[in-house]
């Protein structure tokens, strides 16, 4: 246990050139801005794309989304009023198919650590989708079933609905291999509290 929480505070810290470079040179800044960018809902990741060699790859978008992969993407809730908070950039991970929407986990309901700690809980269930035409084999096997035989109950404060119709851009699909750099990316944008109060929140569940 020692050995994994000094893993992740590694991981925290951006212990790798590529996770420094998210953090702080790229996502972060480029990402926040346009969210108050109202005027235009194309999603920045496109332009992310191929923006410099090391990022090239690490995040396409797609239409639609996939159960078991991970996605950004900009979003306004239907019930935003009622809401006592919200994300319009979530982190999410599919776990199951609704009619109108889909149910996911969406990690920024986590601090950084608890997203990471969560994350390598989830790692368990990742399978290879043999001949995949999406560039992306790797993918977790989850349903709202799996999950709750999962150790890990903080999964429970990242279960949202969220509505096709409320989606206010394509979906950024990021690269297997960048799934640990994503989790650490400050790029969490809730309104109506601050992150710490919905971090706060959020304990009662783990």
């Amino acid at each position: 246990m020692a050995d994994e929480l000094k893993k992740l505070v590694r991981l925290s810290k951006g212990q790798t050139k590529k996770s420094l470079d998210w953090f702080k040179r790229k996502a972060q800044n480029v990402l926040r801005s346009k969210i108050t960018d109202k005027g235009n809902n194309q999603w920045i990741i496109s332009k992310m794309t191929g923006a410099d060699k090391e990022l090239k790859g690490a995040i396409k978008t797609v239409s639609a989304p996939m159960i078991g992969h991970m996605y950004f993407y900009q979003y306004d809730p239907k019930w935003k009023k009622e809401l006592p908070y919200y994300d319009v950039l979530p982190l999410v991970i599919p776990i199951e198919y609704k009619s109108n929407g889909i149910l996911g986990l969406n990690l920024h309901y986590l601090p950084p650590i608890a997203r990471a700690a969560l994350l390598d809980e989830l790692l368990k269930f990742v399978k290879t989708r043999p001949n995949s035409s999406y560039g992306q084999k790797q993918y977790m096997q989850l349903s709202y079933g799996i999950l709750q035989g999962v150790k890990n109950s903080a999964y429970k404060a990242t279960i949202k609905r969220y509505l096709y119709t409320h989606f206010k851009s394509k979906l950024g699909q990021i690269d297997f291999n960048e799934w640990e750099n994503a989790v650490f990316l400050p790029v969490e944008n809730f309104k109506k509290a601050n992150k710490r109060a919905v971090w706060s929140d959020s304990k009662e569940y783990y």
